[in-house]
């Protein structure tokens, strides 16, 4: 199974919100899900060096094509979270509804992780893994559907 098999599953429930939820307060939802999605990633992404916590893209124009930047050495995930916040924080301040938030990582060996090939910290993966925590935690609001394999998580 691919990186990112449920990711498309969890943004279709997710886009559904509007026909769960009163549009007034759709915009709060998608923001904390979506800063729960990254903290848990960002969680689960196994640490060496920091360079894969650190490479948590958050977008909203569509998927980060951007390199991995090896500068971007996080081993406790802090800078990843924070950039990524700034961006959820701005595409849902004032009650705006992003048409997607996509968390991405770029680096080279992140579907090698997904795969489980970190078998000390994250034998499961990481994205498949935190999708399937979202979708138990929100059970009753996000519900999934048949999904092909993507490698973001757009929310």
């Amino acid at each position: 199974m691919g990186i990112g098999s449920n990711s498309e599953i969890f943004a279709s429930a997710v886009i559904t919100l509007g026909t769960v939820i009163p549009a007034n307060k759709v915009s709060k939802v998608v923001e904390k899900i979506s800063l729960e999605a990254l903290e848990r990633l960002v969680e689960k992404t196994p640490v060496d060096t920091g360079r894969s916590r650190g490479n948590w893209d958050v977008t909203t124009a569509g998927r980060s094509m951007a390199a991995a930047d090896d500068s971007r050495m996080d081993k406790t995930g802090g800078n990843s979270k924070s950039r990524g916040a700034q961006v959820i924080g701005e595409a849902t301040k004032g009650n705006k509804m992003p048409k997607s938030i996509y968390i991405t990582n770029n680096v080279d060996y992140i579907e090698d992780l997904e795969n489980g090939n970190s078998k000390r910290q994250a034998p499961e993966g990481i994205l498949n893994v935190v999708v399937n925590e979202l979708v138990t935690h929100y059970g009753g609001i996000v519900t999934p559907h048949a999904t092909d394999d993507y490698s973001d998580l757009p929310i």
